[in-house]
């Protein structure tokens, strides 16, 4: 049986694995390794306690390249000790990269769910690490058309397929959540990014505008976020119109998610599943790798003026397109591909 390694570091790569693992699981032998990229116990066990892990890593690098260096070596380490014949990616973290990094330092093949997606803003850390990663995979997986076109657009045509997006796939076997969480109507809200989080006037604006909404938010505490809520002494209390809670699990933010009157975020999973949910997005960025979730004011980038916050939320949106990104197959597709990897090889 071929020996898979699937590297995972944060929750977006958690979603997206959990259906590999599903479909995969019964042909191959699936090795987990979490780097410990989100690392905040706390957070982690959330993300990956539907998953076996069969190892994770300890990570003292605070700064990024000095923890891309770090990943790389210790996955080039576990390789060693276990022997994949491939190599599983997913997205665009630092995670992402240095497992790509390894691999290709191993001589193995490489496959990179989620390739060909670019927002064209190289001050993004995750635009460089798509791009890198693009360049070192043997199969590139996308997720849209627009992706396979972008990979062709930089001359890499070799190994690349269109199998949709595998987060569909997850929330299509987890969209029936149950439970009212809160008695009042709410807007659902996630923020991460250092974008705006990283300096104080800018968290504090995107803060203020966040609380002035007409009705309550909802905020999920990103260990980034909280942590410099404190570093610049800014205290929740100073945010009536904001409930702040601690990360939630996969399913308990999608259920958050489909009470809410809206959703705000700057995260680019959650553009999507708002879309599958047929739910308006404010996507708190000046661009989105997801470009087909803005159509018809379903998806709508607000970044250096908050001020028409409330006014772009209730903009009719819609219709939606419900075959957006797959039809929640792409699992199925990904096993097909590597079937056809390995037999060709033989």
């Amino acid at each position: 049986m071929k020996k898979l390694l699937c590297v995972i570091g944060t929750r977006p790569q958690v979603i997206k694995h959990m259906p590999f693992q599903k479909e995969m699981e019964d042909h191959y032998d699936i090795i987990n390794l979490h780097t410990g990229q989100h690392y905040d116990h706390e957070m982690k066990a959330i993300f990956v306690k539907d998953i076996k892990l069969d190892n994770e890593l300890e990570l003292s690098s605070t700064d990024r390249k000095g923890r891309i260096l770090e990943m790389a070596n210790s996955i080039s380490k576990y390789i060693d000790d276990t022997l994949p014949d491939m190599v599983i990616v997913y997205g665009d973290t630092d995670t992402t990269l240095a497992a790509a990094q390894a691999t290709t330092e191993r001589g193995l093949a490489l496959c990179h769910i989620e390739a060909g997606l670019r927002s064209h803003n190289l001050d993004m850390p995750e635009e460089i690490n798509r791009i890198e990663t693009d360049k070192l995979s043997h199969l590139l997986l996308c997720p849209s058309v627009e992706a396979v076109n972008q990979l062709q657009r930089e001359g890499i045509t070799e190994g690349v397929f269109m199998v949709g997006d595998i987060m569909k796939d997850a929330i299509q076997m987890n969209q029936n959540v149950k439970g009212k969480l809160r008695d009042y109507n709410y807007y659902y809200a996630t923020l991460h990014r250092p974008y705006n989080v990283d300096i104080e006037s800018r968290l504090r604006y995107v803060l203020g505008q966040l609380s002035d909404l007409d009705d309550m938010v909802i905020l999920p505490l990103h260990p980034r976020t909280e942590g410099n809520m404190k570093r610049f002494g800014i205290s929740k209390s100073e945010y009536n119109g904001i409930e702040f809670v601690a990360p939630q699990s996969y399913l308990s933010n999608l259920n958050y998610m489909l009470q809410s009157r809206a959703v705000l975020t700057d995260s680019g999973g959650m553009q999507k599943e708002a879309y599958w949910i047929s739910k308006k997005c404010i996507t708190l960025r000046s661009e989105t790798e997801w470009k087909e979730t803005l159509h018809n004011g379903c998806n709508t980038l607000m970044f250096a003026d908050l001020s028409d916050l409330q006014s772009n939320l209730k903009e009719a949106s819609g219709p939606w397109n419900t075959e957006l990104y797959g039809d929640g197959n792409s699992a199925k597709r990904i096993k097909d591909i590597i079937d056809q990897y390995f037999n060709q090889i033989k």
